[in-house]
């Protein structure tokens, strides 16, 4: 079922504060639960159509959010752990790495121009 610009606008309004106030219960910030519910409703959106009713669109959010806040809560876990487990990393490493990536991308690219010209179409084109 396809639905108008002004259906998808009044389950947005509907749906969003008690989206947020859901997820923030599991992230613990209201900035980063209107995030992740903006992304939510982005991705849940092209999906209305295959659903009758609301009350089905209503359960896609909420799985939807419960799932992306529960993800949101795992890497920030995973990042906090491997801060501990590593430290903090300087600005500088990740300077040192963007120079050593473009480096790698230059020699890679320089090389591939040495390919035969039905080769480096495909070398372009699948990267």
């Amino acid at each position: 079922m396809k639905r108008s610009e002004e259906d998808i606008k009044a389950i947005f309004m509907k749906y969003y504060p008690f989206l947020v106030l859901f997820s923030k219960k599991m992230v613990g910030s209201k900035e980063d639960a209107e995030d992740i519910i903006l992304h939510v409703f982005s991705n849940s959106i092209p999906k209305f159509h295959k659903y009758e009713s609301e009350d089905k669109i209503k359960a896609l959010l909420f799985i939807s959010a419960k799932n992306a806040s529960l993800n949101h809560v795992i890497q920030r876990k995973v990042k906090a752990s491997n801060e501990r487990k590593y430290g903090q990393l300087s600005p500088d490493i990740y300077e040192e790495y963007d120079g050593l990536k473009s480096q790698l991308l230059m020699k890679i690219y320089e090389h591939a121009s040495a390919l035969p010209e039905q080769c480096q179409k495909i070398f372009y084109l699948s990267c």
